[in-house]
């Protein structure tokens, strides 16, 4: 019998079809081997047809199709139930609108508890001082996730990176400053993400997770988008 795989990654969704392949093929694009994790996306009752898509396109994804719509926790706590995986992270959204990131292991779900604010961004459920986009280290010890510290670029905002201990709790801030910062991804060589001011130029960036080492690796005009930058697989 095969061994169980490390981590879960839930997705809960909700006439969610048009985000759909731009969330599963960032999951599946990991520098876990396949082997050690799993992906679950979960239909919340809507009707577009969304699970069909991820069936078709994504097959190393299982889909749960729910009847009716069971909310945002009960629709995860079905997720958990129905993942084998020691470990999850993820981010949730409280009811003042600020986003924060749990670890689902040790007994310790909640391992930050967002920054100050409570100033909505325009166009998302996020309020300033949320917590979004965990991502492990690489020996699965911390993890890495930005903070939403500013409102002056709509529907995008200003955004720090941040580390925090997965036993501790502690945090280490890696990029700070007013400006728009991506998901970040944490790799063998570093943490890259992707960084713009509001209407210019946009920079990939890699830093060390003590914040040296600040390497531009790439420079585009305005007019692209470097989305969200992930590692390539180790072979």
């Amino acid at each position: 019998m095969p061994d169980a795989p490390l981590a879960s990654v839930i997705i809960l969704g909700y006439w969610g079809r048009d985000f759909v392949d731009d969330c599963l093929s960032s999951v599946l694009d990991q520098d876990l081997p396949p082997g050690q994790y799993e992906v679950l996306y979960i239909d919340n009752g809507s009707r577009d047809r969304a699970g069909e898509l991820v069936r078709e396109r994504y097959p190393r994804a299982r889909v749960l199709t729910l009847e009716r719509n069971h909310g945002y926790a009960e629709g995860n706590n079905i997720g958990f139930r129905n993942t084998t995986g020691s470990v999850a992270v993820y981010e949730r959204i409280d009811d003042t609108g600020k986003a924060q990131v749990y670890v689902l292991f040790a007994g310790q779900p909640r391992v930050t508890a967002g920054g100050p604010g409570a100033e909505p961004l325009a166009g998302t459920p996020l309020v300033v001082g949320s917590d979004a986009d965990p991502d492990f280290s690489p020996d699965g010890r911390l993890a890495v996730f930005r903070r939403l510290t500013g409102t002056t670029d709509p529907g995008r905002g200003a955004w720090d990176v941040m580390i925090v201990n997965l036993t501790d709790g502690s945090l280490t801030t890696v990029a700070s400053g007013p400006a728009h910062r991506g998901a970040p991804d944490w790799g063998p060589q570093g943490i890259v993400f992707a960084e713009a001011e509001a209407g210019g130029e946009r920079r990939l960036v890699m830093v060390q997770p003590d914040g040296s080492g600040r390497r531009v690796l790439l420079t585009v005009g305005s007019s692209f988008d470097l989305s969200s930058p992930r590692w390539l697989p180790q072979p």
